[in-house]
Parts: C-alpha cells; structure tokens; sequence
C-alpha cells in the first residue's frame, strides 16, 4: 500500500462512514458505505439544491446515529462549478469532511469495472468512495472485490424486491377473486413461450406466456393452416396464476418492454393474434384450428390507437380458419382513431372462417375523429364467414365525429357472406353522433347482405346527435339495414329497446325493432315486443317489424298493439303476409312464430336457444 493510501485509511476509523457523491448540474447521486464495504444506503439522488442538501446532511447523521459513528468522509469529483456549492454548505458541519476524488481515477476504474466510459450517476458515486477510501483496482474489480458483492447484493436486493411484489400481485389476486368470482389454476407450465405439442398437428397453450408467443408467431407469418391449437386451461390477465412469472422483462422480443403482466394490463395491452394492418393481411392472418375447450380467458385488455393504415382489432385479428369453444370474459377494448378504418370486434376483427360455440362479455369502445369507414361489434367487427351458437354481453360505446360510415352490432358489424345463425345479444350499444354521416346499428349486424337465422336480441340501443342527420340513419334491433335480394331474416325475437334522440326526422331515418330498411330481401316468422323511444320526434320511417321496405318479401311476423308503433312503417312494391300489430294475448304460442330451435324455460320471461 502506498503513501496516499495509508495517509487515507488513518483518517477513516472502523465507525465512520463514507459517503460518495456524483457531482451534476441539477441532480447530484449519493451511496454511504461502511470503511469495510458494507452498504449502509444504497445509490439515492438529491436536488442541487438547498433543501436537496439539507436532506442529504439528514440522511448522513441518521447513518452516522445507526452505526455510532463520529463522522463522515465526502468524497466528490469536482466537476465544472456544480460541486462547490454543495462543498460549501457541508464544511459548515463539524462532522462531514469534504474532499475530492480525480476525475481521471473514476474514469478509470468504471472502465475496469464493466468496460464502458458510458456516465452512470448511480455506479460514479459508488466509484468515487472507493477511491476515496484508497482501495485498490483489484480490490475493487476482484471475484471478491466490493464492486463483485455489491453486484451480488443489488441482484438479491432486486429479487427480494421483486418477491415481496410478487407476494402483493398474489394477495390482490385473492381480493380480487373473492370480490369478482373469478378464480383460475395456477400454471404450471414448465417451458413458458414454447407450445406443447400434443401431436403432430396439435398444440396446447398452457400460460400466458404461451399465448403471447402465439399471438406473435401469427402475427409474423405462421398461419397454422392444417394445425390445431388448444387452450389447456382458463386464463385471467389480471391474474399472477396464470403467468409462469408475472414480472418477468425478457419479452422485448414480443414487443413487450417491461414487466410482462404490468404491460398485458395497462398501456397498449395485448397485441392482437395477426397483424393488425390490413396491408399484410394476406400472410399473417390465424388459418388453423383454436379450440377454447370450453375454458375462459378473462380480463383481455387492448387500448388501440390508430396509425394511417386500416386496423383490425380483436383478440384474433383475422380468422381464416376456425375458433370454437371459446369465452372471453369482462373484456376491456378501447379504440382511437383519427385518420382511417377500423374493424374491431373482441372476439375477431374481421372473420373470413368458422366461429362457433363462443362468447363475449366486458366493454368495447370507439373514439372516431377521422374520415373513413368504422366496423364494430361483440363476435366480428366485420363477417364474411359464418358465426354459428355465438353470444355477446358486452356494451358498446361509439363516440363519433366521423364523416364517412358506421357499421355497429351486438354479433357483427357487417355480414358480407356466409350467415349468422343461432345467436344472441344481450349487450347495449349506445352511439353519440357529433356529425353527419350514414350509420347502420343493430342487435344482431348493423348491416345485412346474407342469412340471419334463429337468433335474439335483449340488448338496449340508444343515439344521441347533436347535429341535423340528412344522410342515412338505420336502427333496429336484429338488422339495421339490407340491400340484396338473397338477404334473409328468419326466425328471430326482439325484446330489447331502441332509445333516440335527434334533432329532426327526414327521408333517410329508417327505425325499428327487427329490421330498419329492406331494399330487396325477406323477413320471415320474426316476433317483436320492445319499444322504440323517440323523445318528441314523429318519424315516417319507423315500424316495430320494418321502418321501410322496397321489393321485400315480409310473411308471418308479430308485433304487440301495446306499442303505439306500427308494424310497417313504409312499404313500397313489397309483398306483405301476416304481418300484424296484436294484443299480447292474442299472440300465438311464441314458439310457432319462431320456431323449434328455441325453448321456454321459467327462469326467462322469454325464449332461449335450445343450446343455451
């Protein structure tokens, strides 16, 4: 040992303490460590500042009472001008000695230590008392040097930190399954990120972890065509059960920076299985088989805001293939967009396969403030496959400044192909309009060029607009609007109500409880007892069964007389066979109007799906 250093270790004594500063314009970091290396406070930052160093002198004597300590050596690299105000003020105390460190040495020694010149304020001022304290590079860098076990203690420092956080995520857990219902298995999956293969086709998800991989293995190009994937259990994102680990930070390569539970549940939230940018749809898009197997996945948040290119939202972005035995439960999927169009749905954005045997419940929101087309709705913001035994709960709230179109439905948004059969919505749809523009909403699909069949709505509409509607307007509650002869509505109940509140009827405001306008296209064996709130609006175009029909062709629907609305509210070129407006106990069995997929059952006021 040197000179200077024997001169340094006899003014520091066994209960002192040292303390090292990182000097900087507005913010100076600290640590205080014991002549022996212990860490008595671990890196901390102050204000250049007055008060910045009067809590810095606190937290110095509250060590120096801890450890009975006579006084504290200060070490600082005197940088620039900054230093010596706070060199000042702590040479006024009796028991801080001030001296300072040389540059060159800190510079040195944080290059030994991790090979970088790169400024860390954090490790400077560690470097600076060790310096201060005349030890040695060995001593410093060594397998046992203070650098190595102060490592070591930060690593078991954070993961102590990161225990006791993992032991609060799993006592909200608790609170949270006993104040919601909701309880799920804890994972035990041994190889998180990795899909288990259950045969050669066949994969089984088994941990969010699992499912985040998948999401972005579609999304990247692996369409699963020919391939089979299983969900091995119900899963809850609010739910440390269902991570291997919660807090873990690896998933980068996810697009997930940060703790990987924290950014599933707040922030952008899931990323969608599929691109969600319509320009790659035609690569990756879900081609396989996903079989729920009857399990849950509860609390999917997605808070999406928009870029300039078309978006498709959902759990799945696109599905080609087919998605069975599936629930998703008290969904949270928020939307914003200024400049383009989406297609949202919390199941699917946009369906061009098989769904079946699946539901949705939770909320589902849109912010729109741009000029294109908007698709939205519980299943499949837009449908061009078939949606078969499916049901939504959830509620959906547009918020629209648009000047081009909506297309809103409890099932679907639009039905381009294929059909909709066997279905239900029990969620509300409430829609606020600050412009003018062509809006189709429904219970079932806002718009209809296909087959609905065999399905019910319970679920309120209500539309507020603070502006004149000059362009088209169609409401009801199972089909907004269709324009094609194939169309069919069939075998459908309505219950739900329909709540508006504009400003002015006209020519292109079509409203009812079944279906609002019918260019060409049937209606057949449809059943009606909800209401049609208008506030003090007299409307022309408004009908319990159809607002306005042109070359339709409309047999066998019921409305109740108790309803002061007509059954047809426009006809034109149409043919019409009993279609009457009764008293409810006139009506016949419900069942013979709509059919034998249905049953009564005495928990309802009203039928059922036989699958229910």
């Amino acid at each position: 040992m040197n000179n200077s250093q024997e001169k340094k270790f006899k003014v520091i004594e066994d209960n002192d303490i040292i303390v090292g500063i990182d000097i900087a314009k507005n913010v100076h970091w600290g640590v205080i460590i014991s002549p022996k290396g212990n860490i008595l406070m671990k890196s901390f930052s102050f204000n250049n500042t007055s008060k910045g160093i009067k809590s810095l002198v606190a937290n110095i004597n509250k060590i120096l009472m801890m450890v009975n300590g006579r006084k504290a050596i200060i070490g600082m690299e005197p940088t620039g001008h900054y230093w010596k105000a706070l060199a000042r003020n702590l040479k006024k105390h009796e028991e801080l000695k001030v001296v300072t460190v040389n540059p060159y040495h800190v510079k040195k020694s944080k290059e030994l230590d991790d090979n970088s010149q790169t400024k860390n304020d954090k490790k400077d001022c560690f470097i600076v008392l060790l310096i201060l304290a005349g030890v040695t590079i060995a001593t410093l860098t060594g397998n046992n040097g203070i650098i190595t076990r102060a490592n070591q203690a930060k690593t078991e420092t954070e993961q102590a930190e990161k225990e006791e956080k993992y032991d609060l995520e799993k006592q909200a857990d608790f609170i949270n399954e006993y104040a919601n219902g909701i309880e799920v298995e804890q994972v035990t999956d041994e190889n998180p990120g990795v899909l288990e293969t259950e045969s050669t086709d066949t994969y089984v998800i088994n941990s969010i972890e699992d499912l985040v991989f998948f999401a972005h293995d579609v999304t990247n190009g692996n369409t699963y065509e020919g391939k089979t994937v299983k969900l091995g259990l119900s899963i809850d994102f609010n739910s440390t059960k269902s991570y291997v680990d919660p807090l873990r930070t690896d998933y980068g390569k996810y697009g997930y920076n940060g703790e990987l539970k924290t950014l599933l549940t707040s922030g952008e939230g899931f990323k969608s299985i599929g691109t969600t940018y319509d320009e790659d749809i035609s690569t990756n898009y879900f081609g396989g088989t996903f079989d729920g197997n009857k399990n849950i996945i509860y609390n999917l948040y997605q808070n999406f805001e928009d870029s300039e290119n078309t978006s498709i939202i959902g759990f799945f972005s696109t599905n080609a293939g087919e998605i069975k035995n599936l629930i998703i439960e008290n969904a949270n999927i928020s939307s914003l967009t200024n400049n383009m169009h989406i297609v949202t749905g919390i199941l699917v954005g946009r369906n061009k396969g098989v769904i079946t045997n699946c539901g949705v419940s939770g909320n589902s929101k849109v912010t729109d403030n741009g000029v294109k087309s908007i698709y939205c709705a519980g299943i499949a913001g837009q449908a061009m496959g078939t949606i078969e035994k499916c049901f939504s709960k959830a509620n959906i709230e547009l918020d629209s400044n648009n000047r081009s179109s909506l297309n809103i439905g409890g099932i679907s948004g639009a039905l381009t192909e294929n059909y909709i059969k066997s279905c239900y919505n029990t969620g509300s749809i409430n829609i606020t309009l600050n412009s003018d523009i062509p809006i189709n909403v429904g219970g079932i699909a806002g718009y209809n060029t296909k087959k609905i069949e065999n399905s019910y709505n319970t679920g309120k509409i209500s539309l507020k607009a603070y502006s004149n509607i000059t362009k088209s307007l169609c409401m009801a509650n199972i089909i907004a609007s269709s324009n094609a002869a194939e169309s069919e509505v069939i075998n459908c109940f309505n219950i739900g109500e329909i709540n508006i509140d504009i400003l002015e009827d006209n020519d292109n405001i079509y409203i009812s409880n079944i279906a609002g306008v019918i260019n060409y296209g049937n209606i057949n064996n449809c059943y009606n007892i909800g209401k049609i709130n208008t506030k003090s609006i007299t409307f022309k175009k408004i009908g319990q069964i159809i607002g306005n029909v042109y070359k339709g062709n409309i047999n066998n629907c019921k409305g109740i007389i108790d309803n002061p609305i007509t059954a047809i509210g426009n006809e034109l070129n149409s043919v019409i066979n009993n279609v009457t407006v009764v008293k409810k106990e006139e009506i016949p069995d419900i069942l013979q109007v709509i059919g034998e997929d249905f049953k009564l059952e005495e928990s309802n006021n009203y039928p059922i799906l036989n699958w229910q």
